[in-house]
């Protein structure tokens, strides 16, 4: 019987006679599972037949198989030679698997600190992922999803083996982010269709976040190696030096956060 049975689905029927020595007709009862009933009807004055139904929804990953026992209570027993006033017969159902449920992962780290070493073409982490439907499972194939994010460009992943490596340097990474935040991937995985008659292939996906090595401590520098102003003889206290070009007066830190806080000092003075 398929999972995605209906309430109601009839699975099976049998016959049972009832015992030529009591008045009374056979009553038949199922045991073995709430999610299966029997239905009762009387073909003859003799017979009844008893009718298997599904009661619920049935479910492969939890279950796959019933054991099932239909019990007729004063059936047809030989006159003289069997005593037995009940009969049982088993019943085992098969569920079959429907393509229902997406893949799993299974392998996911949810946080990867990156090192400083990493340079393009390295192994950053690798994901793993299952179909969730386990009675004929598909294969998975991987991707990286795009859209609305501008670090996708800076990964690639193996589609088939779910590994994900560095494809730009780091350096490039750094320059679009501020210190302490992570790079944010969202990873895809989706069942392979073979088939057209298949049902449509399912997808899930699972978001990891790479916390980049900390940015080293460079120092900061001038625009220009030396600088030189004009000042009038008689120029007053606190009249400011004018730099005209080629000069430019301005410092510059490549450092973000606490690391690019400078301040500046005469020396000599």
């Amino acid at each position: 019987m398929l999972q995605d049975a209906k309430k109601g689905t009839e699975l099976d029927y049998v016959l049972a006679n009832k015992n030529p020595l009591f008045q009374k007709p056979v009553y038949l009862e199922l045991w073995g599972s709430p999610l299966f009933g029997i239905r009762q009807k009387f073909i003859s004055p003799e017979t009844a037949e008893g009718t298997i139904f599904l009661l619920g929804q049935l479910d492969f990953e939890k279950q796959a198989m019933y054991h099932l026992t239909v019990l007729a209570n004063d059936a047809y027993a030989e006159p003289g030679q069997d005593t037995r006033n009940i009969a049982g017969l088993e019943v085992v159902v098969i569920v079959e698997d429907v393509q229902d449920v997406p893949p799993v992962f299974t392998v996911a780290p949810p946080v990867t600190r990156l090192p400083a070493g990493l340079i393009p073409g390295d192994k950053v982490l690798q994901v793993h992922a299952e179909d969730g439907d386990k009675g004929v499972p598909r294969e998975i194939r991987y991707g990286l999803v795009s859209e609305g994010n501008p670090f996708t460009s800076f990964f690639d992943i193996n589609e088939t083996s779910g590994e994900i490596s560095l494809l730009r340097p780091l350096d490039d990474i750094l320059a679009l982010t501020h210190a302490g935040d992570p790079v944010l991937l969202t990873v895809i995985a989706e069942e392979v269709k073979v088939s057209r008659d298949e049902p449509p292939a399912m997808a899930t996906t699972v978001q990891l976040a790479f916390f980049l090595p900390e940015r080293s401590n460079s120092p900061p520098y001038f625009e220009n190696d030396h600088y030189v102003a004009r000042l009038e003889e008689n120029a007053a206290p606190g009249t400011v030096l004018a730099f005209t070009d080629p000069y430019t007066p301005r410092v510059m830190d490549d450092d973000a956060g606490k690391n690019g806080v400078f301040s500046l000092t005469l020396l000599g003075n």
